[in-house]
């Protein structure tokens, strides 16, 4: 009987293909991802989710990419174990961060998600992949991951550049003019 059930699960795997894709449906499930940094708003980089297992009773049934098999529940805020389904899952829904700095993943079923960063943002590190869950009950998941400086800022944009250089090239011949002005008046108090 476990032949047979093992057998249909790999006939459904080669017909549908064996990595499951996220894709939009009419469904309202939503995971967003806050990329901020204290007060600051972080605009770039680009996040992906990926559907890594179905609800089932017992917790969640795995993709084959996976093992398969059910995870509980309670293990799946495993760091660990987000990392090492990062590193065999295939590529799922890719978003942007809005001016807001949030990424908006929508229309997304009930299930268990990887969340993971294509592209870091800029002066920051890569963001660890984590486990997110859409359910009948909880369908908008809102996440705050930590961003971790590299040290370095981000670069400016070419019009900020132009502007900060006119100004320091004003303060610095304003700096002239009055240092050369007190040298004249000083030159005209020594003479008398």
């Amino acid at each position: 009987m476990l032949k047979k059930v093992l057998c249909a699960l790999g006939i459904l795997v080669l017909l549908f293909g064996a990595a499951p894709q996220v894709q939009a449906t009419d469904n309202s499930g939503e995971i967003r991802v806050n990329l901020r940094d204290g007060e600051l708003v972080v605009t770039d980089g680009s996040m992906e989710v990926y559907l890594a297992g179905q609800p089932v009773p017992e917790g969640y049934l795995l993709g084959q990419e996976f093992g398969g098999g059910i995870i509980a529940g309670e293990d799946v805020p495993s760091p660990d174990f987000a990392q090492w389904m990062a590193a065999r899952a295939g590529t799922g829904m890719i978003r942007t961060a809005d001016e807001q700095g949030v990424v908006r993943f929508t229309g997304l079923e009930p299930g268990l998600y990887l969340v993971r960063q294509c592209e870091p943002s800029q002066g920051y590190f890569a963001i660890s992949p984590y486990l997110a869950c859409i359910t009948e009950e909880i369908n908008i998941v809102d996440t705050y991951p930590k961003l971790k400086s590299t040290g370095s800022l981000p670069r400016t944009s070419e019009a900020s550049n132009l502007y900060i250089g006119a100004l320091g090239l004003a303060f610095g011949l304003t700096g002239v003019i009055f240092w050369e002005e007190a040298r004249r008046m000083e030159q005209k108090t020594s003479k008398r």
